[in-house]
C-alpha cells in the first residue's frame, strides 16, 4: 500500500479529522473549570513542578523521576495560568484529541491493507471515524481527561498509538525513514510518559507480522533495525525505573496485596471494565474495589476473561486480524491487571487504551453483521445501500450524542470535589477513603460535623486504615478532644509507622502539650518519610526554638524556607525569631522586615497575623510609626476574620507601640 494508493482524498480525512474534533470539544466543552481533585494538588502544589526553569528540576524530582515528561507539563501549565484550571484542562483535552485522530489513522489504514481492504477498503475511511467519534466521547474516558493528572495515561496512550500509527505509515511510505524516526520518537516519549508503554514495540511487531507482512518472520526479517531501535527505548523506562524512589502503591513493593490475591481479584475488574465499556453507567473516580476472597467471586469471572484471552492466542497463532484487537486489550491491561499487583484494583483510567480496542470490535462487528442481515433484503441493492446507510448514521447518531451527553454529565461530578466525593460514597458506600476524602473536602469548607461523620463511617468502613485513624485523629485534636484525638493518631502509626502526616499531626499535639522533646522526635520521623515536607521543618524549628535551640530552629525554617518559598509559616516564624533575638548572633533587623514584608506579599495582605509580625519587627527597629500602622491593620483584618482572641492579643501590643516600645517589654506574641 502506497500513499497514493489510499482511496479516501485528503480532504475527507480532514473533514473526518474536524468532526472527531469537534464531537470531542462538544463532550469536553464544560470540563475546563472542573477543579483539582484526588491528588492533583499532590503533584502540582510542590515546587518541583512549578518551576519551568531548569526543566531537568521539574522533570526528575521524586515525583516524576518515572514520568519526567508530565512533570515537565504541569510545569509549562503552572507557568501558564498558575492554580487556575483553564489551562491544564486545555492540554488534557488537546491530548485527548490528538489521541483520537491517531486511534482514527490506525483503524483506516489498518482496514486498508492488502488483507482488509477487498472486505473494508471502501468504508474503511467511514469506519474509522465511526471508531474514534465513539472512543473520543466515550463516558469511560472521562477520568483520563478531566481528572488532570491522569494525563499520565492518556498522553502515553496519545504516544502508544502515534507509535503504532507511524509504524503503519512507514511501512511503505516513500518517507519511510522519517516515519520510522518518529515512531521511535514517539515510543521514546511514551516511556518517559507512564510505564504501561513497555507493550507499544510489541503491538508494532503484532500489526506488522499479522496485517503488513506474510509472516512474523517476513516481518522480523524486514524490519529487524527497526524493531531493535523500538526495542531500544524499553531502556529509557529502565533507567527511570532504576532512578524512581520505592513505589509502596504499585508494583512487588505493594505489602496491602500479595500477587497471587490481586490476579484472581482482577478478573472481576477485568469483566467489569468491559461492562463499563458496552455500558458505562456508575462510573465513580475511586471505587475501593474489594479482594475476591471466596471462589465464587473469580470463577464466574475468570472464566469469561480466560475465555477471550484463549480465543485472542488462538487468533494470533492463526494470524487472523481480529487477534490484534484481543492482543491490544489483554497486553496493555496486563500491566495493571496481572500478577503485578497495585494498592488499587480497579481504575477507569487504565482502559484508556483497551477501549479503543472494544469500541473497534464493536463497530467492525456491527458492520459484519449488519451487511449481512441487509443481503438477505430481497430488495433492490440500491435500496439496501441506502436503507443501510440511514440506519448506520441513526445509530452512530444516537450512540455518539449520547456517549457525549453522558460526559457532560459526569463532567458535572467534577466540577468540584464535594460534588465528586459525594458522588463516590453513594455509588460505594463501603469505600474507606473516598468517606475520608470527603471529609477532607467538609473541612475545607468549615464543615467539621460533617467531617466527623465522615472519618468516623471512614474507620467503620476499614478499620486498618491509617489514613482514616489519621484524619479522624487530627480533626478531634482541632476540636479539643485532645486525648481521643491521640489514641487516633497513635493507631495509625501502630498501621503504618511511617505515616509522615500522623507523624505530623501527632508532633503538634505534642508540642501544644509541651511535651517538646517528643513532638521533635515526631516531625523528625515525618521528614524523614517525606523530606521535601516544608510544613514538617517548619513546625519542628518552632519547636526547636521554644527548647532553646536557636541555631538549629533556623537551619530548620530556611529548609522549610527552601523547600517552599513561598510559605508564610517559616518566614513568618524566622522573621519574630531574628527580631526578637537578645542575641546579637542571631537577631538582624534588617532581614527580619524584609521576611515580615514578603510575608504580607505571599498572603495576599489579607492576613492578620502576617501584618501583625510586620509591626513587631518595625517595633523591634525602632520604627514605631510603621508599626503602628501595620498593627492598626493587623487589628483591622483580625475583627473582619472574626478572631477576637488574636484581636485582643494586637491591641495590646498596638499600646505599646504608641508608647514607643517594642513588644517584647510586654505580653508575648
Amino acid at each position: 500500500m502506497s500513499d497514493g494508493d489510499l482511496s479516501a482524498s485528503r480532504y475527507k480525512v480532514l473533514l473526518c479529522a474536524l468532526v472527531i474534533a469537534a464531537v470531542g470539544a462538544v463532550a469536553y466543552s464544560n470540563s475546563f473549570r472542573c477543579s483539582f481533585v484526588f491528588d492533583d494538588l499532590y503533584f502540582i502544589g510542590n515546587r518541583e513542578s512549578q518551576t519551568l526553569w531548569p526543566p531537568w528540576q521539574a522533570m526528575f524530582s521524586p515525583r516524576f523521576v518515572s514520568r519526567p515528561l508530565i512533570g515537565l507539563s504541569l510545569a509549562i501549565n503552572y507557568a501558564i495560568s498558575r492554580y487556575d484550571v483553564w489551562s491544564y484542562h486545555a492540554v488534557n483535552f488537546l491530548i485527548h484529541i490528538f489521541a483520537a485522530l491517531a486511534l482514527f489513522g490506525i483503524v483506516r489504514r489498518s482496514l486498508l491493507t492488502i488483507r482488509l481492504r477487498e472486505r473494508f477498503g471502501a468504508h474503511a475511511t467511514a469506519l474509522a471515524l465511526i471508531v474514534s467519534m465513539i472512543w473520543v466521547a466515550h463516558p469511560l474516558q472521562t477520568q483520563s481527561v478531566t481528572y488532570i493528572i491522569q494525563r499520565c495515561e492518556s498522553l502515553m496512550g496519545l504516544f502508544y498509538l502515534l507509535t503504532v500509527y507511524c509504524a503503519l505509515r512507514a511501512f511503505d511510505s516513500r518517507r519511510r525513514s522519517i516515519w520510522s524516526a518518529a515512531a521511535i520518537v514517539a515510543s521514546a516519549l511514551g516511556m518517559v510518559s507512564k510505564e504501561v508503554m513497555v507493550t507499544a514495540p510489541i503491538a508494532v511487531v503484532l500489526f506488522d507480522g499479522i496485517l503488513l507482512f506474510p509472516s512474523f518472520k517476513e516481518a522480523l526479517r524486514a524490519r529487524w533495525k527497526f524493531y531493535t531501535a523500538l526495542a531500544f527505548t524499553w531502556s529509557i523506562l529502565v533507567l527511570t525505573f532504576i532512578a524512581s524512589p520505592v513505589n509502596e502503591t504499585a508494583g512487588f513493593a505493594v505489602k496491602s496485596i500479595s500477587s497471587l490475591d490481586y490476579l484472581a481479584s482482577e478478573f472481576g475488574v477485568v469483566a467489569y471494565y468491559l461492562r463499563l465499556s458496552v455500558w458505562p453507567a456508575g462510573l465513580v473516580i475511586d471505587y475501593g474495589w474489594p479482594r475476591a476472597t471466596t471462589l465464587g467471586a473469580v470463577i464466574p469471572y475468570a472464566a469469561v476473561v480466560l475465555a477471550l484471552a484463549g480465543t485472542t492466542v488462538w487468533l494470533l497463532i492463526k494470524r487472523r486480524p481480529t487477534g490484534i484487537l484481543g492482543a491490544w486489550f489483554f497486553l496493555i491491561l496486563s500491566i495493571t491487571s496481572s500478577v503485578v499487583p497495585f494498592s488499587d484494583l480497579a481504575f477507569e483510567h487504565r482502559m484508556y487504551l483497551p477501549l479503543a480496542a472494544v469500541v473497534t470490535s464493536l463497530v467492525i462487528g456491527g458492520y459484519v453483521l449488519g451487511d449481512r442481515l441487509l443481503g438477505r433484503l430481497t430488495i433492490a441493492r440500491e435500496r439496501r445501500t441506502k436503507i443501510g446507510r440511514l440506519l448506520v448514521f441513526a445509530i452512530v447518531a444516537a450512540v455518539v450524542s449520547s456517549a457525549a451527553w453522558a460526559v457532560l454529565r459526569r463532567n458535572i461530578d467534577y466540577q468540584n470535589s464535594l460534588t465528586l466525593w459525594r458522588d463516590a460514597v453513594r455509588k460505594r458506600p463501603h469505600n474507606a477513603r473516598a468517606y475520608s476524602n470527603l471529609g477532607r473536602v467538609y473541612i475545607a469548607r468549615g464543615n467539621s460535623e460533617a467531617a466527623l461523620r465522615c472519618f468516623e463511617k471512614a474507620c467503620e468502613n476499614d478499620p486498618g486504615s491509617w489514613v482514616a485513624h489519621s484524619n479522624l485523629g487530627e480533626l478531634l485534636v482541632k476540636r479539643g478532644q485532645l486525648e481521643a484525638g491521640k489514641n487516633h493518631l497513635y493507631q495509625a502509626l501502630r498501621l503504618r509507622p511511617s505515616f509522615e502526616y500522623a507523624h505530623f499531626n501527632l508532633g503538634q499535639v505534642l508540642a501544644r502539650e509541651g511535651k517538646l522533646d517528643e513532638a521533635v522526635s515526631h516531625f523528625s520521623q515525618a521528614i524523614s518519610a517525606d523530606p521535601g515536607h516544608a510544613q514538617a521543618y517548619c513546625a519542628r524549628g518552632l519547636a526547636l526554638e521554644r527548647k532553646g535551640a536557636t541555631e538549629e530552629a533556623i537551619g530548620d525554617y530556611n529548609t522549610a524556607r527552601r523547600i517552599d518559598p513561598d510559605l508564610f509559616e517559616p518566614m513568618n516564624y524566622l522573621a519574630l525569631l531574628l527580631a526578637t533575638q537578645e542575641d546579637p548572633k542571631y537577631r538582624s533587623s534588617s532581614e527580619a522586615i524584609e521576611l515580615a514584608e514578603k510575608g504580607v506579599v505571599v498572603t495576599h495582605e489579607r492576613n492578620p497575623a502576617a501584618f501583625d509580625t510586620l509591626a513587631v519587627t518595625y517595633a523591634e527597629a525602632g520604627r514605631f510609626p510603621e508599626a503602628i500602622q501595620a498593627a492598626e491593620t493587623a487589628l483591622n483584618l483580625a475583627t473582619e476574620a472574626r478572631d477576637p482572641e488574636l484581636g485582643a492579643a494586637i491591641k495590646v501590643r498596638l499600646s505599646l507601640y504608641r508608647e514607643g516600645r517594642a513588644h517584647k517589654e510586654g505580653p508575648a506574641p
